[in-house]
């Protein structure tokens, strides 16, 4: 049984020129008689044809509407009826104006159709400099391109660029005032981007920022508890002074319930427990101890800071006479 293999064509479009395209520049290099003369001759000639009848626009020119851009120009109407059109050919053929890609290119086919070898190259064109240092300023409006040829009796590329001189006045903006400060600090920041990227670096930017969020957050938690201290020492200046709910007299309680019984319900402990007077040797004890009680709960100002302990001793004075008792 026979195998029928497809054939397959392979397709490089990158390698190959449209049909109508290399018509044009068949044409062009025709008219420049760009086939004869040395290679600096045939440089010379497309140099000064691009100049003659070409001027560099930062967009492309085509129009949008082509109908309307054909339609008012009678001798554009064939270009209408091109199946291959390609911007290139419209370049050259029609328009005669674009950035410097435009110009690389077609001065690249025309050159290789003249025979001679020939490079498309892409960069960046110098055309500012610091006179006090000497240094090349390149801006992102510096970007170009041209191409380079091969001069056989030299041997050597040559540098062919074919886009009008006047590119640079239209890419590069006139310098503000503020220019060299705005540099300073583009160049400080690839400087710390450059910086960053070091090995460690992310560790010490990490510990850059959060040192203010953590000082921060520290003051602000002073400030709270400092506002919190002051609150509560006027609330307290509100209240007046502090008076307390116990003193060492209320131990005596459950001792004086064994001997009086339980105290009644709304009586006071003072009266109370001066039943216990006829039942101890000294009775002025539990009146000196009574008036310290008082004094201790509900005296308005700070009395003898011993009170305290002097009345806790007699307690255990009158526990005592009442356990002899």
């Amino acid at each position: 049984m026979a195998v029928i293999r497809p054939k397959w064509k392979l397709v490089q479009p990158d390698l190959s020129i449209p049909t109508r395209e290399a018509k044009v520049l068949k044409e062009v290099a025709d008219e420049l008689d760009l086939r004869n003369g040395s290679t600096l001759e045939r440089i010379e000639r497309l140099r000064e044809y691009f100049l003659t009848n070409f001027r560099y626009s930062r967009y492309n020119s085509v129009p949008t509407d082509l109908k309307k851009w054909a339609r008012n120009n009678r001798d554009r109407t064939d270009w209408l009826r091109q199946g291959d059109r390609t911007l290139i050919g419209t370049f050259l053929q029609y328009t005669r104006a674009g950035h410097c890609e435009f110009f690389a290119t077609s001065g690249a086919l025309l050159l290789r159709e003249a025979g001679i070898p020939t490079r498309y190259v892409s960069g960046f064109a110098v055309v500012e400099r610091n006179q006090k240092t000497g240094e090349t300023v390149i801006r992102g409006t510096h970007a170009h391109a041209w191409c380079r040829a091969w001069d056989e009796e030299s041997k050597r590329w040559i540098d062919v660029d074919l886009t009008p001189p006047d590119w640079t006045g239209m890419e590069t903006p006139r310098m503000s005032r503020f220019q060299n400060f705005q540099d300073a600090m583009q160049r400080l920041r690839e400087d710390l981007l450059v910086w960053r990227d070091q090995p460690g670096h992310m560790a010490i930017i990490t510990a850059v920022l959060l040192t203010p969020v953590i000082v921060g957050l520290g003051f602000l938690g002073r400030n709270l508890w400092k506002s919190r201290q002051q609150l509560e020492a006027t609330k307290r200046k509100k209240r007046g002074p502090v008076v307390l709910a116990e003193t060492p007299l209320l131990s005596l309680e459950k001792t004086a319930r064994k001997i009086l019984g339980e105290r009644p319900p709304g009586q006071p402990l003072g009266p109370w427990l001066m039943q216990l007077s006829s039942r101890i040797p000294s009775p002025e004890l539990l009146a000196d101890a009574l008036r310290m009680h008082h004094s201790l709960r509900f005296d308005p100002q700070p009395g003898d800071p011993e009170i305290g302990s002097r009345l806790q001793a007699l307690v255990r004075e009158l526990k005592a006479q009442l356990a002899r008792r």
